[in-house]
């Protein structure tokens, strides 16, 4: 037996093949890569569980969100704790929106608001991180992953003709 895989990143689409003896070749897998692609931003789901953990003085404010985060909220005379609370349920409902649960029912964040909220939290959290004098690899490692899923998706659109699957 033998085991072929073709990618195909323009069309958005992983496929795993499975050669018999016979010269046909059966589909055995298909994987979407955008889903794949977006697996990468479930982390912030996290990051945004940790912010309103911190919010509501479960655990402490870890410095290294203090002070990305003061760069941008003092200047403006925010408290800390409400902001991080805010902020953290917006990244929980980003990601989920991204994954299409709780559309039209209990989750309000549209995809797209999502998606535009998610980059500017990395954008932000990259020039505070730098500000701070901390590594910015995280939100570069995150703009780089969102300029490959909108990559993926418009070829998507190309090949398929369809703008979101």
């Amino acid at each position: 037996a033998e085991v072929k895989v073709r990618r195909g990143l323009q069309s958005g689409v992983l496929l795993l093949f499975y050669r018999q003896r016979a010269p046909s070749y059966h589909l055995i897998l298909t994987m979407d890569v955008t889903t794949g692609i977006k697996v990468m931003f479930a982390p912030s789901a996290l990051a945004g569980a940790g912010m309103n953990a911190m919010a509501m003085g479960l655990v402490h404010v870890h410095a290294g969100v203090e002070c990305p985060a003061n760069v941008f909220i003092q200047p403006l005379g925010i408290p800390l704790r409400p902001f991080l609370m805010i902020f953290g349920t917006c990244k929980i409902l980003g990601v989920l929106s991204l994954f299409g649960v709780g559309q039209g029912s209990w989750n309000p964040m549209p995809e797209w608001f999502g998606r535009f909220g998610l980059i500017l939290s990395a954008v932000c959290g990259g020039i505070g991180r730098y500000r701070c004098d901390e590594s910015i690899i995280p939100p570069v490692v995150t703009l780089v992953a969102w300029g490959a899923l909108f990559y993926v998706e418009s070829g998507k659109r190309i090949v398929t003709g369809k703008k979101n699957e």
